[in-house]
């Protein structure tokens, strides 16, 4: 009863706010029309998912389930990866500003080297399309509506981009986390890694990454420059929104400096063979 009772609400204010800002935008609704709207719809509406949200997560969490898992039950797992994905990027235009990173210090590889170009031809465009829209457009709630999205959608795609320098890989207590911009890709345990080899290849080119033929690959826009082989199959965790798990024996990843970055990785693992040994 609660689960329908929150699904239905939270349709319910959903489409409510989506209609009352399109009829704004349209001049179909004055300012105050609107206001009277949202107070009689929007926050009872409002009002009665944040009250099912709470109930709900609160006997989530009392059955064992986690913070992330409750509120991804309730809210699904798409919406709460994209909002967190969101999230990320906008704190890595922070971490980026003020010239740190996650984490702030130990073994880090950095990759996001070779994407100001992109970044600023995205720039370049998205300020010429906010000029075009408010010489087209007739000054009204329209016009600023899509000024403030264009203006967001670029702050957004920008920290999308410079993740890749605020979330370098990095190596923790003999694991290698791997990551894709806001995203941690997988975990791989240094003792699992058999061969680190500089090799640049040209196969596999873009910011997302993919899987075939038993690869990894986590590339940018000029490929990769460093493979990891694997003494055992890893299982890399759904990269898509309906993909499943695979496993993988070869790791094929970009890294601004890569002879460094095997050096790093060659120290990282024998210190931690050390370590193993002397326990």
């Amino acid at each position: 009863m609660t689960s329908r009772l929150h699904r239905t609400a939270l349709a319910a204010t959903v489409a409510v706010l989506v209609v009352d800002t399109v009829l704004l935008a349209t001049g179909v609704l004055s300012a105050g029309q609107a206001l009277r709207l949202t107070l009689c719809v929007e926050l009872p509406c409002s009002a009665v998912v944040t009250g099912a949200t709470a109930l709900g997560y609160r006997r989530l969490r009392a059955g064992g389930l986690g913070r992330r898992a409750a509120v991804e039950r309730l809210l699904g797992t798409t919406p709460v990866r994209l909002a967190a994905g969101e999230l990320r990027s906008l704190r890595a235009l922070w971490l980026v500003a003020r010239r740190r990173t996650d984490p702030p210090a130990g073994v880090r590889l950095p990759y996001g080297r070779g994407l100001l170009g992109p970044v600023v031809a995205f720039l370049l465009l998205t300020v010429a399309e906010t000029v075009v829209l408010h010489v087209l457009l007739p000054a009204g709630v329209g016009r600023d509506l899509l000024t403030v999205l264009s203006c967001y959608a670029l702050l957004a795609v920008l920290g999308l981009v410079l993740s890749r320098t605020a979330y370098p890989h990095w190596v923790s207590a003999g694991r290698l986390q791997l990551r894709s911009g806001v995203r941690d890709v997988v975990a791989v345990d240094l003792t699992d890694v058999t061969q680190v080899v500089v090799r640049h290849r040209i196969g596999t080119v873009g910011l997302w990454p993919a899987v075939a033929d038993g690869t990894l690959h986590l590339p940018s826009l000029d490929g990769t420059a460093l493979d990891l082989e694997l003494s055992r199959p890893l299982t890399v965790p759904g990269l898509g929104r309906r993909s499943a798990p695979t496993t993988v024996r070869r790791i094929s990843l970009h890294v601004d400096d890569p002879g460094a970055a095997a050096e790093l990785l060659q120290a990282a693992r024998a210190a931690d063979q050390e370590h193993r040994a002397g326990r």
